[in-house]
């Protein structure tokens, strides 16, 4: 699990240590969401305005691009992230459906 190292909390299996990895799950889905939102966003502004510095200075280029490709794996990695918090999410919620009555 990508995210299993974040988690600190219990790993049994009663109903307040579901509820408890249930909350972790909606914690980690809102902030990776608004980070990736935020990031993609900064990715796309900075590819329209810094981009066009490209052409006339050939370092800028390459810091760009370096930017951008490091950018990209965060933003991967975020996306992961988000997915996995996701089916957590809705894993435990299900688990916790089964624990009370």
């Amino acid at each position: 699990m990508f995210t299993s190292w974040l988690y600190e909390g219990s790993q049994a299996s009663t109903a307040q240590a579901h509820r408890e990895r249930l909350e972790f799950a909606r914690t980690l889905a809102a902030w990776s969401g608004a980070a990736l939102v935020m990031m993609t966003g900064l990715f796309l502004w900075s590819a329209l305005a810094l981009f066009p510095l490209a052409e006339t200075h050939g370092a800028v280029a390459a810091a760009i691009l370096a930017i951008k490709a490091v950018a990209a794996v965060v933003i991967a990695l975020d996306a992961a992230a988000l997915v996995e918090a996701l089916h957590g999410w809705r894993r435990e919620a299900r688990a916790l459906a089964r624990q009370t009555p």
